[in-house]
């Protein structure tokens, strides 16, 4: 399939707003390398300006000032919400207490997590997280609320891989928190009024948990319809976790299309009295957007329902254009609003995977339709598969997995939703009628979500949640390219697929490189917590304190390092009183040399341990030094505290 290529200008620019902001996040530490990055702009664009004009005769001034200036309004847009955000954060942090409406609520059970939307002067409206893990406390949406306690900024990961919830909340704009432990220090309002969409938000809610009597069931179509996961039960989140399907319980561009075509269908009947398609597609697009406000605008609502919006104009103009030019149109209006969304991981799934699917889903279904022959089915797996490769660099990189089972989950559940969400909503509309006519549907929707169930709880067996894939960057950039190479060979009229096995080849010995390289080194990991966990990296072995994958990070380190097998590694509690002001004092001992865990945190003057005369420990709060005279040539020992250092690495050759 090749394509004209003058129809993907506006894709260009797109990619030039993205190249701006880039740009922007990697000049923005201060006002010289912001300086420094105008310059760089101003090179770039020449640049492009002459490339375009050497490599497309057609491209005329009005289309190379056009990528220009798309990629100034990227730098431009990205550093004014950067300014904006340092502004509020300096404001905030001199602030004593944190007064203002709550705009997000999450319950958890044992705590709650409100996004409160500060009142401070000048206009000026930072977002802060809190933490309240008194659970008697009642809270709205809306509420005004008072806490009297000063907001710290979120902490830094402890540990390599570790989840980082500083650039987690950073995508809502929010840099400051507040962990809430006594009621004494919130001051609520009473409940506010409540408006109308979140009146039909608890009528929805409602409506599934009086028809359905089991909570999972109910919860999990609260997540489908509403984006509430709160109610989903843990083994449903584990099964759709390890067959690579958590995706489908978040409300996305998934749900967004599949409930427009709904709308559409049910909207269907309007035909037959104003004989005027233009007017099912107005109504399709204000009911997208009023489902959009329903699921409380989330960013993969709102990209999804400007693609749908956008597309639905194309057809009330009757105007012909191509997909490019929809994803582009969405992306531009996205980065304009918040340009900042391009960093975040669900913003990238979402346009790679609806840009992979339309850059190799025609190809897939062409090459299995010789042995399927054409159908519905063909399509679905060609689309699945095309998802998967446009989305699995982005996996690898973000969180260093990939589910195997994801292809086959997505071909047997997906195409289950579609008759899922309608039976419930049809529910929804005739039970309000009479109860009687809404018990079909009721009975259809709840034997759906058991076979839903019935298939993940099959599937997860075969998965395994606890098998990471780390990657070295210059990997990933690698599995990117053959994809972009592969997707301009079957678009455009470039031969440059031959590129793909020379990629493939350099990629393998790479990898060959690097993981002979991390099982010749002996490494020792000392990771922070209550209870340390102590991991030395030896020949493709780890002797560890603690051989069960308890969080995902340990995970990740054993496969960064080519870590093949694990065995236990033997601990001895040591005399505390050895070290003055030690509370614990643990050894753990290995063949060449011993790791020492004390939980101390008073600065202390030099000390040695266990009478060790050629191992010197120097305590200076926050560094430990060590002075061993055999340089690890013998026996070598490690000193670390777990409480005032975070995470420790130590090459030992």
């Amino acid at each position: 399939m090749k394509t004209n290529t003058k129809h993907y200008h506006l894709v260009l620019f797109g990619i030039l707003l993205m190249v701006g902001i880039i740009l922007e996040r990697y000049f923005s530490d201060n006002q010289y390398k912001i300086a420094f990055g105008y310059y760089i702009i101003v090179g770039l664009s020449n640049i492009i300006a002459i490339c375009i004009s050497f490599l497309k005769q057609r491209c005329n001034i009005f289309t190379i000032l056009c990528g220009v200036l798309f990629l100034y309004l990227g730098f431009i847009a990205s550093h004014l919400e950067s300014r904006q955000f340092q502004e509020s954060n300096s404001i905030l942090k001199n602030n004593h207490t944190v007064s203002g409406k709550i705009y997000l609520l999450r319950d958890y059970g044992d705590f709650k997590q409100l996004l409160i939307k500060s009142t401070l002067p000048k206009n000026i409206h930072p977002t802060v997280l809190v933490n309240v893990f008194n659970g008697n406390t009642d809270f709205y949406e809306g509420q005004f609320v008072t806490i009297f306690q000063p907001p710290a900024t979120i902490p830094s990961p402890k540990n390599p891989f570790e989840f980082n919830a500083k650039s987690y909340w950073r995508r809502y704009k929010v840099s400051y928190q507040v962990d809430v432990n006594n009621s004494s220090s919130i001051e609520i309002s009473p409940r506010p009024k409540v408006n109308l969409l979140q009146k039909s938000n608890a009528w929805i809610a409602d409506y599934l948990d009086f028809q359905y009597h089991e909570t999972s069931k109910a919860g999990l179509l609260k997540a489908l319809i509403l984006g509430d996961k709160t109610d989903v039960s843990e083994r449903d989140k584990n099964n759709f976790k390890t067959i690579g399907a958590l995706h489908i319980l978040a409300v996305s561009g998934l749900h967004v299309g599949i409930i427009s075509y709904l709308f559409y269908i049910l909207c269907a009947p309007i035909y037959l009295i104003f004989k005027n398609k233009k007017i099912i597609f107005l109504l399709t697009g204000l009911a997208i957007w009023f489902y959009a406000f329903l699921t409380g605008m989330k960013i993969p609502i709102v990209r999804a329902s400007i693609v749908v919006t956008l597309f639905l104009v194309s057809k009330i103009l009757e105007r012909k254009t191509s997909s490019w030019i929809l994803l582009s149109w969405a992306a531009i209006t996205v980065l304009l609003w918040q340009p900042k969304d391009l960093f975040t991981v669900s913003f990238q799934l979402s346009f790679a995977a609806v840009a992979s699917i339309i850059t190799f889903q025609k190809p897939i279904s062409k090459s299995i339709s010789k042995f399927t022959g054409k159908n519905k089915l063909t399509n679905l797996i060609a689309v699945s598969m095309a998802a998967q490769i446009g989305t699995w660099p982005i996996l690898l990189w973000h969180f260093h997995q990939f589910s195997y089972l994801s292809l086959l989950s997505s071909l047997v559940i997906i195409p289950l939703l579609f008759p899922l969400l309608m039976t419930t909503l049809l529910g929804l509309f005739f039970s309000q009628i009479a109860i009687s006519f809404g018990a079909p549907f009721v009975t259809g929707s709840s034997a759906i979500i058991d076979i839903i169930q019935f298939l993940s709880s099959q599937l997860a067996p075969f998965g395994n949640p606890n098998h990471y894939i780390v990657f070295r960057p210059e990997m990933i950039a690698l599995i990117s390219g053959i994809i972009i190479i592969s997707g301009i060979s079957l678009n455009f009229r470039f031969s440059i697929y031959r590129f793909v096995p020379i990629l493939l080849s350099l990629g393998i010995l790479l990898e060959i490189i690097n993981t002979y390289t991390k099982r010749n080194q002996t490494v020792v990991n000392v990771y922070h917590g209550t209870n340390p966990v102590v991991d030395i990296y030896k020949n493709g072995i780890c002797f560890t304190n603690q051989i069960e994958i308890s969080e995902p990070y340990l995970g990740k380190n054993r496969s960064k390092f080519k870590i093949s097998k694990t065995k236990s590694l033997p601990m001895k509690k040591q005399d505390s009183t050895l070290v003055k002001g030690a509370s614990q004092f643990y050894k753990y001992s290995h063949k060449n040399f011993s790791v020492f865990i004390l939980d101390i945190q008073k600065e202390l003057k030099p000390i040695r341990v266990n009478n060790d005369k050629n191992s010197k420990f120097i305590l200076t709060g926050k560094t430990y030094l060590l002075k061993d005279r055999n340089k690890f040539s013998g026996d070598s020992t490690i000193i670390w505290n777990t409480f005032t250092k975070g995470f420790y690495r130590k090459k030992i050759q």
